[in-house]
């Protein structure tokens, strides 16, 4: 493997202090540097051999390599995630998203509440992964108009896709396809939409 993914990131720069919506503590938000994201996106490129470009900011993702390339940016995330999925169940995303948690990465995620599901093994399977994912020390938020399936790490790169956070949707039984973009305003605008919902 490339060192970059050993190396992400080495220097941060520091945003101002923001309120943990919710939550009573104050955190310092730290990103990595746009150099450090593009490496990683670059290398991660390298390893599975593909003919991307990262010139205009952007690039199309389908099926495993979709999937595998959210793990990969989940599991470098420095400081921050923010994750807008109305599907959220125990699988190897959610799992990663506990794992950052309790690693002391700030993770808000934003998603229906599973009491609101017909089916009671639904709603018993999504409640005890919430539930898992918050004893983990990960911040969620309900609403039950979401629908929008979205990622942002470390307020450097956005993913917005198909994609759930269920083992169906993940393992690849069904087709999944999304953008990522590293372009800063686009990712600066996807933050900014995350953090107006998050405080209806």
């Amino acid at each position: 493997m490339y060192t970059y993914y050993n190396e992400y990131p080495e220097k941060l720069r520091t945003w101002k202090l923001f309120q943990s919506i919710n939550q009573t503590r104050s955190i310092e938000v730290s990103v990595g540097s746009q150099s450090s994201i593009d490496r990683l996106i670059q290398d991660w490129i390298k390893v599975h051999d593909l003919k991307i470009s990262l010139e205009k900011g952007h690039f199309f993702l389908q099926g495993w390599r979709l999937d595998n390339f959210i793990k990969q940016i989940i599991d470098k995330a420095e400081k921050e995630i923010f994750v807008v999925n109305p599907y959220v169940e125990l699988c190897d995303l959610s799992k990663l998203l506990g794992k950052a948690s309790a690693n002391r990465i700030v993770v808000k995620l934003l998603t229906k509440n599973p009491e609101t599901e017909d089916n009671n093994y639904s709603i018993i399977r999504k409640k005890k992964c919430h539930d898992t994912l918050k004893k983990s020390g990960v911040d969620i938020f309900y609403n039950d108009y979401v629908h929008a399936k979205i990622i942002v790490v470390d307020r450097l790169v956005g993913v917005v896709s198909s994609m759930n956070f269920i083992s169906t949707s993940s393992a690849g039984k069904s087709w999944e396809a999304g953008i990522v973009t590293i372009e800063q305003e686009v990712v600066k605008s996807i933050t900014k939409s995350i953090l107006e919902q998050l405080k209806n």
